[in-house]
């Protein structure tokens, strides 16, 4: 009973036209969607990223999410700047609400006196479609058999099955060095230009998405890294955090290929509970990392879903960087 509650309300949920902007339990494997800022932070010439995120398999239609990104750093007058492409699309519920999100992102990185200060900037287009066929209004539920039943009068005259919107996003961010501990702190807004986002007529406006992200590296030695973790989400009137660590241990001396392994524990809080407990594990190599993780359900959906929730996989690519970072002074020989 419990488990049929469950799917007839992710079923509703499935067909809620305006709802909460997707996102990743390993937000730093997606950093063209996690900030503005994040496009072109990085030590290397480019970068490109790629995820894959399931979730509600065990219960419903899974919900499956994939998105990559591109970036590449460039130099004016010696000034920092970058570039990037990102592209995402998430398909959801037994009407499959199809989403596809393209950006393109610009940043701009500056050091004063020690300082890192980011300030990026994303501009694209969102379009979403859903199978009107396999849509139920509350007008289609036949009394008589205690079923909907597509074939009744919707009661929708100025219901469309697609929609798009421009979308602008905004962030400043701020990262230093002290000692062996660097922290790196962004926050970003998301439709500043409050789109119109509707399947009808009506002028239904996106509010604007405010996120903090911050995380504190810290160099316990060459071989160990502690990464504390936080990023809190609010949207319109809905929250999300997710706060934890992750641990990366390097071998030393560096191998020619394989440089080390990392894994991480998070929690997903809501203002109501705490959803999901998330399991990182991963391993780095000379120019690449790759992470899985799991959301572990501990919410009061928990008896229908048996605990389970969403598998995740990040991939980030790092192509090698061409700036010199030694230098010498030419000297006669004596």
């Amino acid at each position: 009973m419990r488990k049929n509650l469950l799917l007839l309300c992710l079923l509703v949920l499935s067909r809620i036209l305006c709802a909460q902007d997707m996102h990743f339990s390993q937000v730093y494997f997606s950093p063209l969607s996690l900030s503005p800022v994040q496009t072109g932070n990085f030590n290397g010439d480019w970068r490109f990223s790629n995820n894959y995120r399931t979730q509600w398999r065990s219960v419903a239609i899974p919900y499956n999410t994939l998105s990559a990104g591109f970036e590449k750093q460039f130099y004016l007058h010696k000034e920092h700047f970058a570039g990037g492409l990102y592209i995402l699309n998430d398909e959801s519920g037994h009407v499959f609400l199809n989403v596809t999100k393209i950006y393109v992102s610009f940043a701009y990185h500056k050091a004063i006196n020690y300082n890192n200060f980011h300030i990026g900037l994303q501009a694209g287009y969102v379009h979403k479609s859903y199978d009107k066929d396999k849509a139920t209004m509350p007008s289609q539920f036949d009394m008589s058999t205690g079923y909907f039943n597509s074939s009744l009068d919707n009661g929708e005259l100025n219901l469309n099955d697609k929609t798009g919107y421009p979308d602008v996003n905004l962030a400043l961010g701020w990262s230093r060095r002290f000692s062996i501990v660097e922290p790196e702190i962004a926050l970003s807004f998301f439709h500043l230009n409050f789109p119109k986002e509707s399947f009808l007529t009506e002028d239904n406006r996106l509010p604007v998405r405010s996120v903090f992200s911050g995380r504190l590296l810290t160099h316990i030695s060459d071989k160990w890294l502690l990464t504390p973790t936080i990023f809190a989400m609010g949207h319109r009137n809905a929250a999300d955090i997710i706060a934890g660590t992750r641990l990366d241990y390097y071998f030393k001396p560096t191998p020619v290929f394989f440089k080390g392994v990392f894994g991480g524990f998070y929690y997903r809080i809501t203002p109501e509970n705490v959803d999901a407990m998330i399991i990182q594990g991963g391993l780095t190599f000379k120019n690449f990392e790759i992470g899985l993780s799991y959301d572990y359900n501990v919410s009061a959906l928990k008896p229908a879903t048996g605990n389970r929730g969403a598998f995740e996989i990040g991939f980030i690519f790092t192509g090698p960087s061409s700036m010199l970072n030694k230098y010498t002074i030419p000297c006669e020989r004596m």
